[in-house]
């Protein structure tokens, strides 16, 4: 089982290229490397959602849960995990409505098929403090259950036909982000906002609320941050956003905001600035789908060809790859403004600060 220790938690001073990074693709035993959902429960192990089936990993090897070995579970398209405090795990399905596991058993959860069919198709899962479970599904809508039971005449009217993501805030406002704009439920008055002045398109996929209370929304367009309940700024390619459809966001413990794009890769927004890593950077896939930060602080990315980690690590390795004159390297001198410099057989002279190589040779005057 992965631990709690958060030793290897992230480095902000590091560019997301330096830290330290491990694959697994089908090869490694993943069912299939679509990984659409992360979660940790409280006892340790990571849950992986995928479309060949509910996937636990204890760190070394991974356990494959599927309607073939798991008669509770309908469905192996495993696109929704909410896991709750008392270690118990929401699963929502591609087509087999949702489950739940709890002590070991896997069940299904939700009325008989015949009474609400709609609630197969799941694309979204949020348990709020009151101990109401919100499903949002693909193309019925949203559904609200209490103790088992759905409590229809407590649900708002709906704010879409796909509802792509739910959350609820600090202050208990409802957030639901759709193919269709955003809603935001408080007090009972439901407030729609679609593309234009607001977000950059209208089809939602991801709400993600900072430790500072800002409510993030990713769209197929951009970025959206809403503070105290109103949009406060938008970021798309016209004014500077490296990335065009965001599919989904974390915020780890340093307070670093990761964005899972579609076609960019992943990026790291710090302040103002924001830094990417990508297939280039040895990302599995550029097509980020699901984020998760476990409890030693470790990165998990989920991309549409495997699993990804960043974790830290208390050494960094460089190469030519990385911009090095030469991979022999003579020797090595650590100065007092954190530079390192290197000395190659036959390259030149190097230095390495804040992760940047520079390369000096006999132009710089070297004799």
């Amino acid at each position: 089982m992965l631990g709690g220790s958060s030793l290897l938690a992230l480095d902000p001073s590091r560019p997301p290229n330096r830290y330290g990074h491990d694959v697994w693709l089908t090869r490694d035993g993943l069912p299939q490397e679509f990984v659409q959902a992360i979660t940790q429960t409280r006892d340790g192990y990571l849950w992986i959602g995928s479309l060949g089936g509910l996937v636990r990993f204890d760190g070394v090897r991974f356990t494959v849960f599927d309607p073939s070995n798991t008669p509770g579970l309908k469905d192996a398209r495993i696109l929704a995990l909410s896991a709750r405090a008392d270690g118990a795990l929401w699963i929502g399905t591609g087509a087999g409505g949702v489950a739940r596991l709890e002590h070991g058993l896997l069940r299904p959860f939700g009325p008989p098929e015949s009474a609400d069919r709609s609630l197969k198709y799941v694309r979204s899962l949020q348990e709020t403090a009151d101990g109401s479970l919100w499903v949002g599904t693909s193309g019925g809508g949203l559904r609200r259950f209490r103790e088992g039971r759905r409590v229809a005449s407590e649900e708002p009217a709906s704010p879409g036909h796909t509802v792509t993501a739910v959350h609820e805030d600090r202050r208990g406002r409802l957030w639901f982000g759709t193919t269709e704009g955003l809603a935001v439920l408080e007090g009972g008055r439901l407030v729609r906002y679609d593309a234009g002045a607001v977000l950059p398109h209208s089809f939602v996929y991801s709400i993600f609320e900072d430790h500072a209370g800002a409510v993030w929304v990713g769209t197929r367009g951009g970025l959206t941050r809403f503070q105290d309940g109103a949009p406060a700024a938008t970021f798309t390619r016209r004014n500077g956003f490296p990335a065009d459809a965001v599919r989904t966001i974390w915020e780890d413990r340093h307070a670093n905001l990761w964005i899972g794009t579609l076609g960019q890769g992943l990026l790291r927004m710090s302040g103002d600035r924001f830094e990417s890593f990508t297939s280039r950077d040895g990302l599995s896939n550029d097509h980020v789908l699901c984020l998760y930060e476990d409890q030693e602080g470790s990165l998990w990315v989920g991309t549409q060809r495997g699993l990804n980690r960043l974790k830290d690590v208390p050494f960094s390795s460089y190469t030519t790859r990385d911009g090095l004159s030469h991979d022999a390297v003579n020797s090595v001198l650590r100065t007092r403004d954190d530079s390192v410099w290197v000395g190659t057989d036959g390259g030149g002279l190097d230095r390495i600060r804040d992760g940047q190589v520079r390369v000096f040779t006999a132009r710089d005057g070297l004799g």
